[in-house]
Parts: C-alpha cells; structure tokens; sequence
C-alpha cells in the first residue's frame, strides 16, 4: 500500500501537489490535500490545538501534513513570485482544511460514527502498510518524510472511511437526504449534463493533425487508427479538468473544440455532442453517481462557507522550521 493513498491530494489552481520519495512511493496525497481527520480525533490534547473551524479542531500534525507539502512543493516553482507562492500556499491550506472540518460537521449533524468493525479494519491496514513499505522502522522513516506521525496516518484513514459512511447515508435510497428519483435526475441530466466524444493520442502532433481533418468534416470515428483511440463521456460541473470543461462548455453541440487538449494520458481531440434521451439512458448509472456526487459537493459546500475560524496562540508560532518537526518534537522548542 502506498503510504500517500490514505487522504485526498491538495490543488492550486487545478494542479496535483505530488511529491517524489524514494522507495518508489508516488504521487503524494494532498486534496485538497483533503479529508482527513475527524475533529474530535483530530487533536491529542488541547495544547496542539492549532485552530477551530467551527466545532473542529485542527490539531499542529493535521496542519503541519497539509502546510509542509503544500510548501515543499511551491518552493520548487520558480515560476512564482514571493507573493503568488505564499497567496498559493495559504489558499491551499485553508482549503484542505476547511474541507475537513464541513466533512467532519455533516458527519456530527447526521450522527454518522465509526463502528468497532471499521476501527478493527483500519488497524489492519495500517499493519499491512507497515508490512508492505518495509517493517516497524522504514514505514515510520517514510512516513517522516512526508510529514506524517503513524497516529495521523491512522487518523487519515478514519476519516476516510467516515466520509464514505457519510456519503452513503445520504445517497442512500431508504430516506437518505440527497436521494432521488429516476425522473429527477432524468430532469436535473438534461440541465447540468453534457456528452462529448474525443479522440485520444499519445502525440501531439498527430493530434493536431487529427483536428484539423474533424474540422474539414471527417468524423472521429474515421480517425480511431493509428494509435489513436476512440473514447467519449457524460458529465456534470466540476468533473472534468478546468481547461477542458470550459472549452466544451464554449461550444454548441455537434462543434469541435477548437484546439488540442493536453492532459497527464494524452492529447484529445473533442466535440460536443446533444445529451438525448439514448444517451442518458445508456448513461444513466454513471449518470446517477455523478448526480449524487454533485449534491454532496454542495451540501459540504454550504457547510464550510458556515464555518467560522479561530486561531489559537500555536498558530502565531507556526512557522516552516518549526512545522518541519513533530508535535512531539515541536512542542518543546
């Protein structure tokens, strides 16, 4: 197991913060470097208390994870200036953490808690991540260098696991808040769902050359050889990368998006299509999760923007000397 994949991975401006450890571990978690904690697990005693955000509490190792990866990563960038690394930095910051902190107060408001047969299943795998990064002592060597306690990557899974709890309470079609009906989310497809069809290469040059025979009007599906393959996709806002939901969004359906779009698989090529009634039935179980995803994101998005935040006389301390410790280092220097 990699020791990353426990917690989302944190963004500025729609990038993935990654790190690169050795021991082949990859791609750093960081979401937002996201959900992680729950408030009242959070934080080993009031003195390590770095900040509320309404009723949860930010421990120095929840901060701390979040600040040193975030900065670690901005410090390589020699593209920013001083005030766009540190504007970046704590936009990212704020960010993960306020999600948590609305993850952990929908989980309190709709009584959702961990069982003793999920604590039991997460203590096995954190066993089984120590087994498979190297025993007792290269497990904790990684963890230290991503700037992870084992109690805060035991913690992380927690939270992991109560947001998928909370998530399938309040989809859940016997009552859950968020649930819906066939027709409903028919209704809400035909609003907020779009269809495209893209023509996926590994070159971009052949890309491009693919684009410019789609706009002298050769289909894609003519153009699937080579290497190139043909794909497409049914989504909703927010699912697709920045980029290239907004050129999908600037064009009418049937229309190509005029240029390439690059992305970490590939070059596409990409046009539009009318979302009929076909397609959301053929479409209609991926159709349904993204619809249900879409309403959680809002429900945990109207919590956070009611979160009120509170520093503690810790957080005037922090700064990335000291955050590179700890707490049980910190607290003492």
């Amino acid at each position: 197991m990699n020791i990353y994949s426990v917690v989302a991975p944190a963004r500025r401006k729609g990038r993935l913060i990654t790190m690169n450890l050795k021991n082949g571990l990859r791609t750093a978690a960081a979401a937002l470097l996201g959900t992680l904690l729950l408030g009242s697990l959070a934080s080993c005693g009031k003195s390590d208390t770095v900040m509320t955000l309404g009723s949860f509490e930010v421990s120095y190792d929840h901060y701390r994870y979040i600040y040193m990866n975030v900065y670690s990563e901005l410090s390589d960038d020699d593209e920013l200036s001083d005030e766009e690394r540190a504007q970046e930095l704590s936009d990212a910051v704020s960010s993960s953490l306020r999600y948590s902190a609305s993850v952990y107060e929908l989980a309190k408001k709709n009584g959702v808690s961990l069982t003793d047969d999920e604590q039991k299943a997460i203590d096995e795998t954190v066993a089984a991540a120590e087994e498979e990064n190297g025993g007792k002592d290269e497990f904790e060597a990684q963890l230290h260098e991503a700037y992870l306690t084992r109690d805060f990557f035991r913690r992380g899974l927690e939270l992991q696991q109560l947001e998928q709890d909370l998530r399938e309470k309040l989809t859940s079609e016997n009552g859950g808040e968020l649930a819906a009906d066939d027709a409903t989310i028919t209704a809400d497809a035909h609003e907020n769902f779009y269809y495209i069809e893209y023509l996926l290469t590994s070159d971009a040059q052949d890309a491009e050359a693919a684009l410019a025979e789609a706009k002298a009007g050769t289909p894609l599906s003519e153009l699937a050889h080579d290497g190139r393959t043909l794909g497409s996709y049914c989504f909703t806002r927010g699912q697709l990368v920045e980029e290239l939901e907004d050129a999908v969004l600037a064009v009418g359906d049937g229309e190509l998006v005029d240029k390439v779009i690059a992305a970490s698989d590939g070059c596409r090529v990409v046009r539009r299509v009318a979302l009929t009634d076909e397609l959301i039935d053929e479409n209609f179980s991926e159709i349904r999760h993204a619809y249900l995803a879409r309403r959680f994101g809002e429900l945990r998005g109207e919590t956070e923007a009611g979160l009120e935040e509170k520093h503690t006389e810790l957080y005037d301390e922090l700064t990335p000397e000291k955050l590179a410790l700890p707490w049980s280092e910190a607290k003492n220097s």
